[in-house]
């Protein structure tokens, strides 16, 4: 099996509520994500926090958003051939989806794309993406998927087949998350999130 890295960091600024600790149908959105990448992937680690469970790895490069977790989790995981990634706000995320980027042949990088973007935080990354996130080339995570020349896109009309079309929409706004279900606490309960 491929390893995997969920990301949990991040300000979440516009949601205004760590978008780990948000709760759909009972459970959080860290421990329904680790729960599914572990499905498809070991080993997994999380990157960004200790919100899912899964053993947490440190960001020795602060600054550098999801970059910088993938970077700590090549670390983490001795430098592995490839590495599935998977964010925390994509809450209608599937299984099928997730397997269908994990197992794709070959250890290029693979990311699937939804109305011509392609969505890097449910993707894995080859040996070129590693060394190029390793090696600081690329500020973000699609930057640093493009420097892979092999790059597969999963077409939207190719991963639909296994998920729904919602599966990489990410929340980011009170508004989407409530379009899933979730419901935001309101401002000043920053501190009892459970």
């Amino acid at each position: 099996m491929v390893p995997g890295v969920l990301l949990t960091g991040g300000r979440s600024s516009r949601m205004g509520w760590p978008k780990a600790h948000l709760r759909r149908e009972g459970t959080t959105l860290a421990q329904r994500a680790g729960a599914l990448l572990g499905q498809v992937c070991h080993p997994v680690v999380e990157a960004g926090g200790r919100y899912s469970g899964l053993p947490a790895v440190p960001d020795h490069t602060p600054g550098l958003g999801p970059v910088g977790g993938l970077r700590a989790a090549i670390d983490a995981l001795g430098d592995p051939a490839c590495i599935v990634v998977l964010g925390v706000d994509l809450p209608g995320m599937t299984r099928d989806l997730l397997d269908l980027v994990a197992s794709w042949p070959g250890q290029v990088s693979v990311v699937p794309e939804r109305r011509g973007i392609w969505q890097p935080t449910c993707a894995r990354y080859g040996p070129v993406a590693l060394e190029a996130a390793r090696a600081g080339r690329g500020t973000s995570l699609r930057q640093v998927l493009g420097t892979d020349p092999e790059l597969v896109v999963v077409a939207e009309h190719a991963w639909r087949r296994v998920a729904p079309a919602r599966a990489l929409d990410d929340v980011d706004t009170p508004a989407e998350a409530a379009a899933f279900g979730i419901e935001v606490p309101p401002p000043g309960l920053e501190d009892s999130p459970g």
